[in-house]
This record gives structure tokens, sequence and C-alpha cells, in this order.
């Protein structure tokens, strides 16, 4: 049974399949352009440490960012690859933005998806988290921004979270782009490895 990921009602119980997180078999081209800037405030992200585990609050929060975003055909390009520092200032967390794909599937209601990896990365050790993030969007608003990380370069802060929340769109319309070179994808597809409880699909 199809459960809605973005749904403001829906709180994830584990990650879900990463195959989710790229065009399936009825999918289509994208119904629209994306080009703004994706604006998310820290929040608390859920993970599987257990309670009482000895941690700093801030490793709590996913960091907030505002980054600017377009498309090269089905290509979703982040303006920013660089570690981008949390707009707020209670989250640990830097975040490294990479390039993804947009695309529709026939139950969006007339919005096109897009989904791309990123990686949370430590102040102060040499550690990374690999995660990929997802929203619909249409030519003036974006749903809920639903994320999940399954793999980790530090087993000992080990963080599997599959988290949702309201994220914002400034939509632009310029016409000049910077240059995009298409051979810099380096981390798409994300691996389709399975990931434990229930599949959804995404919405």
């Amino acid at each position: 049974m199809s459960t809605t990921l973005v749904d403001r009602e829906f709180s994830p119980i584990a990650p879900v399949h990463n195959d989710f997180f790229t065009p399936l078999v009825d999918a289509g081209s994208a119904l629209q352009p994306f080009s703004g800037t994706l604006k998310i405030d820290e929040f608390i992200m859920q993970d599987n440490i257990p309670d009482g585990t000895p941690r700093s609050e801030s490793r709590r929060y996913f960091p907030g960012f505002e980054v600017a975003f377009f498309t090269a055909g089905d290509n979703l390009v982040p303006a920013n690859r660089e570690i981008i520092s949390s707009t707020g200032n209670k989250s640990y967390w830097g975040l490294i933005l990479s390039p993804g794909k947009i695309w529709s599937e026939p139950d969006d209601d007339g919005m096109s998806r897009a989904a791309f990896p990123f990686i949370l990365v430590g102040e102060d050790f040499n550690n990374a988290h690999n995660g990929l993030a997802t929203f619909l969007f249409d030519d003036d608003s974006v749903s809920q921004f639903y994320f999940q990380i399954t793999q980790e370069t530090a087993p000992g802060i080990k963080v599997i979270i599959g988290d949702r929340q309201t994220s914002s769109i400034n939509p632009t319309h310029s016409k000049t782009k910077a240059p995009y070179n298409l051979n810099s994808q380096q981390n798409w597809p994300p691996s389709s490895r399975s990931c434990p409880g229930q599949t959804y699909r995404l919405k």
C-alpha cells in the first residue's frame, strides 16, 4: 500500500528503499523546470541512537540552508557545491549538496518531483553521513522536504533517518544560469541497497 512520504501527517518509522528517490517505471519527464531558492530551517532529526546516549544537542539538528537550484534538462543542479554552514545557530552539521534529477509521476496532481544526494559533515571530525532528499514542486510552490540518511563513514556516530520538514521556495525566472558540467554527477543514481522497514511510495 502506498504511503505519502511528504504528507504532514506521515511519521516515518524506518528508512525506505533508495530506489524510491529515482524515477520509477511509470515516471515521465518533469512537467516544469525548477528555478528558485530552496529554504529549509533547522529542525530536530529522527534517528536510531538509543535514548541516553551521550551527545550534544546540536548533533540532533538538521542544518538549515537557503540555496538556489536550477535545472539543465532533467538534471537538478545546486548553485552552491561547497560546504554550507547552517543558517541557524543550533545545528552542529555542515551540508554538501550534489546534482540530482527531476521527473513526474501520474499521481502527483500536476506537480513534478525532485531528488538529490547530500552529505552531512561534522565541524571537527573527518566523518560524513550520506543522504537523499526529495520534494514536489510546480511553478510557484514546493511540498514538504523528505530525506533519509542510510550510510556513514563514522559508525560510532551512526545516524539512520527518515524525516520530513516544511520547505519553501523563492522562484526565479532568470534565463542566465551558471555553466554546468554533466560529468559532475558522480553521486547519481543513488545506491539501490534495501533499507529496513516498510517500503513506501513517494508522493
